[in-house]
């Protein structure tokens, strides 16, 4: 019994001093909540030594210029014009043309192709007016949309309240085999007012709505092409 209340006492001051030896060194001595700016920069510099490698604004600019990383006039001393054509290349075939079904192996192609009801802004919200121009919530289940007029999909159809409905239950419809279909589960239906208003109900509350708006079950795609499923197999 002995024996093990003197381990027993043992162990609590070794566990004492293990605590002591690792609080200690530290009180007193953190650094300051904010850093000044020269001294962070100073620490970057210290940390990079020997490296080439750009900290400051004016160090990237210089560094950048030398790789021939820059985007002002000596790269390029005309001003822009508008028209003309726009090329890009990538290591992957874009993948099948409806965003709603996989793969869809780049997505920035896409976007050129759709637009959206809603853009998202500089700071990542869905703020921007775009195929949709307007908005609003009549109650926490319920959001009329007034959408933009004079659209035309390049098949030639009219964007409008009907092709944006059609979207949506297209998307619904388990038939179709949407990967986005997850993402609208609470809208419950689409209700066309007139040509170019819609109102959406939820079967609950749905404070994403306007953010999925901003994403993909907001690319609209022309009807015809989701009748003929033209966008999936070409």
């Amino acid at each position: 019994m002995f024996k093990r209340k003197s381990l027993l006492t043992v162990l609590a001051i070794l566990a004492a001093v293990l605590f002591l030896v690792g609080i200690i060194p530290t009180m007193g001595i953190a650094a300051p909540a904010k850093a000044s700016s020269a001294k962070s920069i100073a620490a970057a510099k210290k940390l990079t030594e020997g490296l080439e490698f750009p900290v400051t604004q004016k160090e990237y600019l210089e560094w950048a210029k030398k790789r021939g990383m820059t985007w002002d006039s000596s790269f390029w001393p005309t001003k822009p014009v508008r028209g003309g054509t726009f090329e890009s290349a990538a290591p992957l075939f874009v993948g099948l043309m409806n965003p709603n079904h996989w793969p869809v192996n780049d997505w920035v192609t896409l976007c050129y192709v759709y637009d959206n009801l809603i853009w998202t802004d500089g700071n990542y919200k869905p703020t921007v007016p775009f195929l949709a121009e307007s908005w609003k919530f009549l109650d926490p289940k319920t959001v009329v949309m007034k959408l933009r007029q004079g659209v035309t999909f390049h098949d030639g159809t009219p964007f409008n309240a009907e092709s944006v409905k059609y979207q949506m239950d297209y998307i619904k419809d388990p038939a179709n085999g949407a990967w986005t279909r997850a993402w609208i589960e609470p809208l419950e239906s689409v209700e066309i007012i007139d040509n170019y208003t819609v109102k959406f109900h939820f079967s609950r509350p749905w404070g994403a709505f306007i953010g999925i708006m901003a994403n993909v079950p907001g690319k609209m795609i022309s009807t015809k092409a989701l009748k003929g499923e033209v966008a999936i197999r070409e």
